[in-house]
């Protein structure tokens, strides 16, 4: 059974972000808009941090994997989203080429994305 992932946006304009927060739950962010996007994870998603991540979160932060990773593989997204909300820390990742293999992350209560291709994205839905 495929699981899917929820996300909210006031309107069409922030449809654009780079970063794209999902819960599990299709409710608990409904207060973040009535633009719905549906998602699901692809071959290209990681479930959970891999390798090249934890060794890219301790180069940038300069902290042990032990101290980054609530920050890194939040378990509330809906509540805190850690390191995904830190432009420095995605610029890194960019720079070092980590999502050129990569459209997101599932953590324990939803997915990150950080790209909408016609893999993940399984509708919009206007409520």
């Amino acid at each position: 059974m495929k699981k899917y992932y929820y996300n909210y946006r006031r309107n069409e304009a922030e449809l654009d972000e780079g970063i794209i927060f999902c819960a599990n739950d299709p409710y608990s962010s409904a207060h973040y808009g009535k633009i719905q996007r549906i998602f699901q994870a692809t071959s290209s998603t990681l479930i959970g941090a891999n390798e090249e991540l934890k060794k890219l979160a301790e180069e940038f932060y300069k902290l042990s994997w032990e101290d980054l990773e609530i920050s890194v593989y939040p378990e509330d997204i809906v509540e805190f989203a850690g390191v995904w909300q830190d432009l420095d820390f995605i610029n890194f990742l960019e720079y070092n080429n980590f999502f050129d293999n990569c459209d997101g992350i599932v953590i324990p209560d939803g997915a990150i994305f950080f790209e909408v291709n016609e893999d993940n994205l399984v509708e919009t839905n206007y409520l």
